[in-house]
């Protein structure tokens, strides 16, 4: 579903490489966690592959295979319009209205009495729920999480990844978890790769 082969991307000002000859296959409906140290340029990964660097700003040397799949990226905190509803949030991302749709998304996650609220009156964990049936709404086949739990306290947070990981692996999502916390990612995959501080390299690969 998506190869990638000697990674190696450097900001345009500067001489040295931050991320430097990385290399893994993401397969069919797997999930996988990547577990960073600080400042390891986890984020910048992520817009990589997610396509989302300027070319303007960095250079990037890479081989890559991607099946022309959808894509979406969930980040580390929810990236809502302020001045659209809960509802407009999810419609917005759609090719055209789906009324049905949209309904079942709020109702797995407990958000159906919401659809008319403004981001600003939902809590934290709610915007991430919100978060997170928008990307489920353009029926991804690779999501890409840049720290999603992070914010949220212990117990929401146990909850929101069970039910997360039930819908991922319900609906055969591939997807690459980034996180610096190696419980959330012995619990949300079964393999788990660790890079190291910069230049940033894969250190080594386990099953979780």
């Amino acid at each position: 579903m998506l190869e990638i082969k000697n990674l190696r991307l450097k900001y345009i000002d500067s001489k040295d490489f931050i991320l430097d000859w990385i290399s893994f296959n993401l397969r069919k409906w797997e999930i996988f966690s990547i577990l960073w140290p600080s400042w390891c340029w986890k984020t910048t990964l992520i817009n990589a592959i997610g396509g989302l660097l300027d070319e303007n700003e960095v250079i990037l040397h890479w081989e890559v295979n991607l099946h022309n799949e959808n894509i979406w990226i969930v980040f580390q905190t929810p990236s809502l319009i302020p001045w659209k509803t809960a509802y407009e949030n999810i419609s917005i991302v759609l090719k055209k209205q789906d009324d049905e749709k949209i309904l079942r998304l709020f109702k797995m996650v407990d958000l159906q009495w919401y659809e008319g609220y403004f981001p600003k009156k939902l809590s934290i964990w709610m915007q991430q729920r919100l978060n997170f049936i928008r990307a489920l709404a353009i029926d991804p086949d690779i999501l890409l999480l840049d720290e999603p739990f992070s914010a949220l306290d212990t117990v929401t947070k146990k909850k929101i990844m069970t039910e997360f990981k039930d819908i991922l692996e319900d609906r055969n999502i591939a997807c690459i978890f980034v996180t610096h916390n190696e419980n959330e990612a012995e619990f949300l995959s079964k393999k788990i790769i660790y890079l190291t501080q910069k230049p940033t390299k894969i250190k080594k690969t386990e099953n979780a």
